[in-house]
């Protein structure tokens, strides 16, 4: 528990730095566009994390449509 917390944080802390060294690097129209995109990738790994899987890993009768689900959303 102890080291995925640090990992966490530690993660959090380069994305913060790398957050900071980008936005005096690009303009603001090319930082504005990319925090739009990050937006939607932060979005996505937030679906992703649901727990889709281990629901379909779980799930003891499994139909096309369950697998198609799963396929999208992770």
């Amino acid at each position: 528990m102890f080291w995925t917390s640090l990992s966490m944080g530690a993660l959090a802390v380069a994305e913060l730095v790398a957050l900071l060294i980008l936005a005096r690097l690009l303009s603001p129209n090319e930082f504005g566009l990319y925090s739009a995109a990050l937006i939607v990738i932060k979005f996505s790994a937030i679906f992703q994390g649901l727990g889709i899987t281990p629901a379909i890993v779980q799930r003891p009768v499994l139909e096309e449509r369950h697998l198609r689900v799963g396929f999208t959303l992770s």
